[in-house]
């Protein structure tokens, strides 16, 4: 079949609403939004407030409002999902949740206009992640009306592909002009019309979906009886190896879409990425993501779809712990460091720091705090005392040097600088994989960010498409919506609970707990998959 035939078919137009609301999951949700809500929060809070001797940073009130909205569509999926099944109404089930995640993204425009910004932005968000969610429920359920069974893999990878270049497209578009307006005054305006951008690139986009394929037909009940939800919670019993399917699913799940959620975020909070940088490992990933979807897909036409998932979710387990190894270099050059202090010839010394940013230090000798701003002198007395107060001490996460004069090449790095690992097993675990392999192959946190960007799009795409198209051959024609609706249940469940497993890991420990203790879920998941025997569940493989 040539291309010009093929954009005729309804597997294209199918494949075509991927390529629209994929911008959501890349540019909005990942790229952008998490990196400007966390800075939104720290231009209000700095970097943490504590609450009731809980701890809340950017990144983990951000994963609280990501489980609220899945946790919402989670309550109503299986019910949209039987009756779009019984009347037919996949397509305007669809077209509604499309409205509402489209138009509350755009609305993140406003961010900068009513309240507290960050708490705007957190509001629309949740509604547009809502909207988001509900539409992949029934997009996915409308695959089994246009595609044969035979062709799951092939049709499910397909649109993952459409959707990491359609969504790839519009993020380079968006890095481009983020990266030219940096550090202006424009700025900030660039960043909310990007997001807004989202919005109309999703709805527009999924207009040639809902004009090329009609709506479903009813499939109505025999008994024509109401829905009721402890039976049809009953029938994932009785359709063989849907019930381990789903408890694998639900934990591996659980670990990948929470890794994804909050990756910006956590890179933000932990390894000091910036938006540009968190942008521009998006694009490597959507790039890397469909030819990963694509050999998934053929992998999966001649190992079978389950054992294809095996494998990419023995890759996620090597990502993640990998991830957790990441970690800035400890300042090497006077680029390394945060605040410059140059000498002045007369025994005083310049700050020397980016414009418009202010630090704080309190001494212990007094009760007025040092306050440090770009043009500042100190002498160099307090700069001996400044020092003393900033290195290795917890709550300092900035790094100081001095060039010139007596105390030429003296520095501090705080006890919180991202390059500071002297905790848990965890950063033990990051201080040994530095020392052996980042720092001789002089890979700061921005390449190791980057080698994860790469190792993520090989396996994301085939994770996802692959979990699609295998509980899609497992389940009967004629209750794809209800079932479906249970598919996008279990996963967002999972994901309201993963996003909780990491903010309470933060709030008790740290950020790196938290990613570790998803990790464990995936192999979980993935053992359980492997082996359903353990769940004392014959597997009819």
């Amino acid at each position: 079949m040539g291309f010009r035939d093929h954009i005729k078919t309804k597997i294209h137009a199918w494949a075509m609403y991927d390529w629209a609301n994929s911008a959501f999951a890349t540019s909005a949700a990942v790229a952008i939004v998490p990196v400007y809500f966390v800075s939104l929060f720290k231009a209000s809070f700095g970097d943490s407030i504590e609450f009731f001797g809980f701890n809340f940073t950017g990144s983990s009130i951000w994963a609280v409002a990501v489980a609220f909205s899945a946790l919402s569509i989670a309550i109503v999926g299986p019910i949209l999902g039987e009756i779009s099944d019984r009347e037919g109404k996949t397509q305007r089930f669809l077209f509604i949740f499309t409205i509402v995640g489209s138009l509350a993204t755009f609305l993140c425009i406003f961010t900068t206009f009513w309240g507290p910004g960050w708490l705007w932005l957190l509001f629309c968000f949740s509604i547009a992640s809502f909207g988001f969610l509900g539409s992949c429920l029934f997009i996915n359920s409308l695959m089994t009306s246009i595609s044969e069974k035979k062709d799951y893999d092939r049709v499910s990878s397909l649109g993952y592909a459409y959707g990491y270049i359609g969504g790839g497209i519009l993020l380079v578009f968006h890095l481009g002009v983020i990266f030219f307006t940096q550090d202006t005054d424009i700025e900030d305006t660039i960043v909310r019309f990007s997001i807004a951008s989202v919005g109309i690139w999703w709805f527009l986009w999924s207009l040639w979906t809902f004009w090329s394929i009609p709506e479903t037909k009813p499939k109505p009940r025999k008994n024509k009886e109401k829905f009721n939800f402890l039976s049809s919670l009953k029938q994932i019993s009785t359709i063989p190896m849907l019930l381990p399917f789903f408890i694998a699913f639900f934990l591996f799940n659980e670990g990948i879409q929470t890794v994804l959620s909050v990756s910006g975020a956590y890179g933000a909070d932990v390894l000091g990425i910036d938006l540009i940088v968190n942008m521009a490992l998006i694009v490597i990933v959507q790039l890397v993501a469909a030819p990963g979807a694509i050999f998934f897909g053929w992998l999966a036409n001649k190992w079978g779809s389950k054992n294809s998932l095996l494998v990419t979710l023995v890759g996620w387990i090597v990502v993640v712990f990998l991830a957790l190894s990441f970690a800035p270099l400890s300042p090497d050059s006077k680029d390394d460091y945060d605040v410059i202090l140059k000498t002045e010839g007369s025994g005083a010394y310049m700050v020397e720091m980016p414009k418009g940013e202010k630090l704080s230090v309190d001494y212990k000798t007094s009760t007025i705090p040092l306050i440090l701003r770009n043009g500042n002198k100190i002498i160099e007395g307090d700069v001996l005392y400044l020092l003393d107060e900033v290195d290795g001490i917890e709550g300092i996460n900035f790094s100081i040097l001095v060039v010139g004069g007596k105390l030429d090449n003296y520095f501090a790095i705080g006890g919180d600088h991202p390059s500071s690992l002297e905790g848990n097993f965890l950063e033990k675990w990051s201080l040994l994989v530095r020392t052996i392999l980042w720092k001789p192959l002089n890979l700061d946190v921005t390449y190791q960010w980057i080698i994860l960007g790469l190792l993520v799009g090989m396996f994301m795409g085939g994770s996802q498409a692959l979990s699609r198209s295998y509980f899609a051959s497992l389940i009967p024609l004629d209750k794809s919506g209800e079932l479906f609706g249970y598919f996008s249940t279990v996963g967002r469940i999972s994901t309201v609970v993963g996003p909780f497993l990491y903010f309470g890991a933060v709030g008790l420990a740290n950020q790196r707990t938290g990613v570790f203790i998803i990790s464990i879920l995936i192999l979980l998941g993935t053992i359980l998959l492997k082996w359903p025997f353990l769940l004392r569940i014959k597997d009819d493989d």
